[in-house]
């Protein structure tokens, strides 16, 4: 949605919601590791108060949100696994997408802003919420406990941005948001789909099914809607695969990273300083 597009109350609350973070003060937020989840979270939030341009805006935001959330939002909240509950899922709910979108979307009627604004807040309020603290539960006892610098030596708490101090998370979100970027695009070929699900394969640490993948080049109709760019139903049908497929596996491997990845401060990364022995 254009920023002429959004409504005035819209545009105020997402401003105090950018305001949280720079009056939050350090201690107040305990342990950095955590603290970076908290931040992450309020980001999120701050994406969902206004409405998003497109589905494609959506699955982008729930990208962030299954690398956020340490890869604890189920599966279910993409894609339901039996097609008579499809509707409980994000993207394929018309009322939950009309909200996400402020538009009418599918059968449904006119949409009032302010009730899509309560529902994209009840949305974070009801899933995203939650899995952030599975996954703060998850990971708080190996978390650093620092707020400030005891020294010079020790890293300024307020450079650490990685979430939950992982730089493998950070990394992981940057292959993910490309992966999606990629995927909803279209491929110009079937190599080039073979060419990105080789990359996908080792992106989402093997939790992208082999078979999945191997499948949609088989599967005349998945194919053709992943390497044409035949208009809106082939963009549904790729949206519908990276609901189904893709953003499942890169939550596995979040949480794969977060429970197994370690802490890194980003002072430490940038070093490039010869020991001397």
């Amino acid at each position: 949605m254009s920023v002429e597009e959004i409504s005035e109350a819209d545009a105020e609350l997402a401003a105090e919601v950018e305001t949280v973070l720079e009056d939050a003060p350090v201690d107040a937020m305990g342990r950095r590791a955590l603290a970076t989840i908290s931040e992450g979270g309020v980001e999120l939030i701050a994406d969902a108060v206004t409405p998003f341009e497109d589905r494609r805006a959506v699955i982008e935001w729930m990208t962030r949100c299954t690398v956020h959330s340490l890869g604890e939002l189920p599966e279910t909240w993409f894609t339901a696994s039996d097609s008579s509950e499809v509707e409980t899922a994000v993207l394929f709910d018309r009322v939950m997408m009309s909200a996400l979108l402020g538009r009418p979307w599918g059968d449904v009627g006119a949409v009032d802003d302010d009730w899509a604004r309560e529902e994209r807040l009840a949305l974070v309020a009801k899933d995203v919420l939650p899995a952030m603290h599975a996954g703060v539960r998850e990971i708080r006892w190996s978390a650093t406990d620092y707020s400030a610098p005891a020294s010079k030596m020790d890293p300024d708490p307020l450079n650490q941005r990685h979430p939950a101090m992982r730089p493998g998370l950070t990394d992981l979100l940057e292959r993910a948001e490309w992966l999606v970027e990629q995927l909803l695009d279209g491929f110009g070929s079937g190599a080039e789909y073979l060419s990105w699900a080789s990359f996908a394969t080792t992106a989402t640490y093997g939790e992208l099914d082999r078979e999945v993948a191997r499948g949609a080049y088989f599967e005349t109709g998945i194919r053709s809607a992943l390497i044409r760019n035949g208009g809106d139903g082939d963009r549904f049908t790729r949206e519908n695969w990276a609901a189904r497929y893709l953003l499942p596996a890169i939550t596995r491997a979040a949480a794969q990273e977060a429970s197994r990845g370690a802490e890194k401060d980003e002072a430490a990364e940038k070093d490039t300083s010869i020991p001397q022995t």
